[in-house]
């Protein structure tokens, strides 16, 4: 009894989530909604941390902190607030809702986001910081 309860527990934790410990690098791959390199984002923290610093490392532009933010911005559907640079060294803070990433290259990486209802790609060696917004809490 023991054994088929184990295994059964073993078979729903595992079902509908990825236990790799590694992004995703092989290609071809589909890029969906709550995913990252096409695969799902695992629930675990430890794991997650691990693929954050591998993005970090891969990216080069964020530390993994910022990519651990991005990570659950992608998981949950909340929102971020993302500043990069624009053309002409502008600077531009955009609150979006992280859809996924592509994370290989410091070049070629980056996410697609959506904000005043269009989706935009930005790439990740644009982007300077990633943050939650504030609450305010109104009477």
């Amino acid at each position: 009894m023991a054994q088929w309860l184990t295994r059964v527990c073993r078979v729903v934790y595992n079902r509908g989530m990825s236990n790799a410990e590694t992004l995703n690098q092989t290609f071809p791959y589909t890029l969906a909604k709550g995913t990252v390199n096409g695969e799902e984002l695992p629930t675990d923290y430890v794991i997650e941390a691990k693929l954050a610093q591998e993005a970090a490392d891969l990216s080069g532009s964020l530390d993994k902190q910022q990519w651990r933010t991005i990570f659950a911005a992608i998981r949950s559907g909340l929102p971020v607030i993302i500043t990069r640079t624009v053309e002409n060294g502008r600077t531009e803070k955009v609150t979006a809702i992280i859809t996924y990433a592509s994370v290989h290259t410091p070049s070629s990486s980056r996410i697609r986001v959506s904000y005043w209802g269009f989706g935009h790609y930005i790439h990740v060696s644009k982007i300077q910081s990633v943050e939650t917004p504030s609450v305010e809490f109104v009477k």
